[in-house]
């Protein structure tokens, strides 16, 4: 995956903190001039009860003096560049970080809205998660029909028997309110997603999975559990107010 603001602002970044380890390599340095500038001076007025010609000595720590001068000033401009550089607008930090979360955000969401994040990173197991899904519908529907088939066998061989009986007993058969007894689609819950809550179980147990693979620390909720449904007793009134 590949957001191209993200690289851009990591770029930034880098060269940023390129140029700030560039500024403190060359204070460093002008510093260390000082620094040797001044133990010079000093290891020469250390020297100096053992000097036999002080003229001699005179000369050396005048151009310590000045060696010391020179790079105490050098250090200073140098520290007021630099105070300058870091003042400007913009130079306090890497270019184009003060927008950088939204472009980073503005990208993502429109790679996901466009489809193309999905392109890159879920192909080619989209396309077989479709066909999958088009092979699934198709026989669901397969077994659809054979169920609808093999009702039709039912009801007719129960509505045969029913009238062998009457013919024969002079008693007439009433089914239920249900009609003939007859498979129905919760039937093949076992085997296919023919109820909300068995494909919201197996969709449950999907997302705990995968989550438990990128994230262990992270419990998932358990999954929706159907309603508690409580239906009025048949002795209450038509108008009366359940509470």
């Amino acid at each position: 995956m590949k957001i191209k603001m993200y690289e851009e602002m990591l770029e930034s970044i880098k060269q940023f903190e390129a140029e700030q380890q560039g500024k403190a390599e060359q204070l460093g340095t002008v510093v260390t001039e000082v620094e040797n500038a001044r133990q010079r001076l000093n290891d020469l007025i250390e020297q100096a009860t053992d000097l036999e010609n002080p003229e001699e000595l005179a000369v050396e720590v005048g151009k310590a003096q000045g060696m010391l001068t020179i790079a105490e000033s050098k250090l200073n401009r140098l520290k007021a560049v630099l105070e300058v550089e870091r003042n400007r607008p913009g130079k306090q930090f890497p270019n184009g970080i003060t927008v950088a979360f939204q472009n980073v955000q503005s990208e993502i969401r429109k790679r996901i809205n466009d489809g193309s994040l999905l392109q890159e990173e879920f192909q080619p197991i989209l396309d077989e998660l479709d066909e999958h899904r088009q092979t699934y519908m198709a026989k669901l529907e397969a077994v659809f029909i054979k169920m609808h088939q093999l009702n039709k066998n039912l009801s007719h061989i129960q509505h045969s028997t029913a009238s062998a009986v009457t013919r024969y007993t002079g008693k007439e058969q009433r089914f239920g309110m249900l009609g003939p007894e007859q498979l129905s689609e919760s039937d093949f819950n076992k085997w296919a997603w023919v109820e909300k809550y068995s494909y919201d179980n197996d969709l449950a147990s999907a997302r705990k999975a995968a989550l438990k693979a990128v994230h262990p620390e992270v419990i998932l909720p358990p999954p929706p559990t159907p309603p508690n449904v409580v239906y009025p007793s048949s002795n209450v009134a038509p108008n009366a107010r359940i509470v």
